[in-house]
């Protein structure tokens, strides 16, 4: 019969696996934030440091409120209030 290998028991039992806490949608929790394309403050937690839109693994929202934050980000972008991105071409 074949010995059981404790050290990799002991390897396991060592092993902790990281708490991950389920992200609550900030629109969904408060009833009184609203989305605003011209609130350029509200939209900068949903933008990466090079302007990309944030996941919403990242960001914490629902499916919803994910889909009303990029329409909201991309409307900014379009009339000029939140850059395309965060490296600018210089033009000659």
């Amino acid at each position: 019969m074949p010995r059981r290998n404790t050290r990799n028991e002991e390897r396991r039992d060592k092993m902790e696996l990281p708490i991950h806490r389920k992200k609550t949608c900030r629109f969904c929790a408060d009833k009184q934030l609203r989305i605003d394309y011209k609130d350029a403050k509200a939209l900068k937690p949903f933008i990466t440091e090079r302007d990309r839109i944030a996941p919403s693994r990242i960001t914490g929202l629902c499916a919803y409120h994910q889909r009303r934050v990029t329409e909201a980000i991309k409307r900014a972008r379009i009339v000029g209030i939140v850059p395309f991105s965060a490296i600018q071409r210089q033009t000659i």
